[in-house]
This record gives structure tokens, C-alpha cells and sequence, in this order.
């Protein structure tokens, strides 16, 4: 059984999440980037979260990768451009 992902949340965190999660205004990668990462917390596994949540494995912890280094602007921007197989991003 895969480990759970290790996320942790305080209290004003989490209602803040809990927040975007159920506000119709925000955009629905945002909603469902609040809704991964509070799973997370609660102990759930990648696996079961990504099945969850209809999400393929890599982009999940794409995003949850975003929360310890970026925390909630995380949820609203796409990862930075990087290296790839034929090098930088213009």
C-alpha cells in the first residue's frame, strides 16, 4: 500500500482551503489543486487521491509538489518553465 503523501495544514490553512474548494468562483483547477492538497493532509495516498479526483498520478503530484514550496499562490499558477528533453523554455 503506497504511503501517504506528507502534508501538513494548520488550522487557517485549512479553512482557507476548505474555502476555495467550494467557492464556484474560482476556477476549477484551483478548487480541485484546494481539494488535493487538504486530502493529502488528511493521510490520503496519491493514488487515491488522483482516482478521487479523475487526475492522472504525475499531474497530481505536480501540483501537490507546488504546496511546500509555493503554498496557496501555488494552487493559482502553473509550475515555472523548466529544462525539458530539448533544453530551457524560451
Amino acid at each position: 500500500m503506497p504511503a501517504p503523501l506528507r502534508i501538513h495544514l494548520t488550522p487557517e490553512e485549512d479553512a482557507r482551503l476548505r474555502e476555495l474548494e467550494t467557492n464556484p468562483v474560482v476556477p476549477f483547477r484551483v478548487r480541485r489543486r484546494a481539494r488535493a492538497v487538504r486530502l493529502a493532509a488528511q493521510g490520503w495516498t496519491a493514488p487515491r487521491i488522483a482516482r478521487h479526483l479523475g487526475l492522472d498520478r504525475t499531474t497530481l503530484h505536480r501540483d501537490l509538489r507546488r504546496w511546500p514550496e509555493r503554498g496557496m499562490e501555488g494552487l493559482w499558477t502553473a509550475s515555472p518553465p523548466g529544462p525539458g528533453p530539448a533544453g530551457p523554455r524560451p
